[in-house]
């Protein structure tokens, strides 16, 4: 019979990755901010020095460039936990309808990555839930977790498809305040996106380690001599 494996480095990774990721888009936030103002200045008149707009834009680009790297990195550690906590459930219960791989592909399949991760992980929330049934509450896996961080994953994702196209049309200064503040406004769903993932880490890991805990507590003592 397998056991249930330690997964505790994986979550504190993919929690470190999801944090250095969250600290970026704060930096970046505040940069386009003051970016914004001094375009709003420069709409109205005002005389902005050059040097400050080339800073922030240089700036903004490198901290963008760091941030893709992170992000990938986050995305990586973040399924590599998921693929683990999986193995773990199915272990638990065998009837469990998702497979590790399924961990993975279910996030690039066109159309069913829509709805596909979202299911899942709502499936390895109902089952740790209901393996840790006996235990006290505060190891319960919330179902409001999920439920605000999808709409907000798919925000972000959908903001990248259907916005990015249209900032190749901004010419002018009015359209380039429009432009800063939807890309301030898509930074902001990209940060309230990361609280939650974080959250999603903290309640599942806690879930899980519970669990771990369960096992071990349950391993049958054997005498010697």
């Amino acid at each position: 019979m397998s056991l249930i494996k330690d997964n505790s480095d994986r979550a504190r990774f993919a929690f470190l990755t999801a944090v250095t990721y969250l600290l970026l888009l704060i930096v970046q936030i505040l940069l386009i901010s003051i970016y914004y103002v001094l375009t709003v200045r420069a709409t109205n008149g005002l005389e902005v020095d050059e040097w400050e707009e080339d800073f922030l834009i240089s700036t903004s680009e490198y901290i963008s460039h760091v941030g893709s790297l992170i992000f990938i990195i986050s995305i990586v550690s973040f399924i590599m936990w998921l693929y683990r906590m999986v193995q773990n459930v199915m272990i638990k219960n065998t009837s469990f309808k998702y497979t590790p791989l399924m961990t993975i592909v279910c996030w690039f399949i066109p159309f069913y990555n829509i709805f596909g991760p979202i299911a899942l992980m709502n499936d390895v929330r109902k089952n740790l839930n209901a393996l840790i049934s006996s235990e006290s509450k505060k190891y319960k896996i919330p179902v409001w977790i999920i439920a605000i961080w999808w709409p907000l994953h798919l925000f972000r994702w959908g903001g990248n498809v259907f916005l990015k196209p249209l900032y190749t049309r901004f010419e002018a200064n009015d359209e380039i305040v429009l432009w800063v503040k939807t890309i301030l406004i898509e930074n902001l769903f990209y940060t309230a996106g990361g609280i939650f993932v974080l959250l999603i880490i903290r309640s599942f890991s806690k879930a899980e380690e519970r669990l771990l805990e369960k096992k071990k507590k349950k391993k049958p003592h054997i005498k010697r001599g």
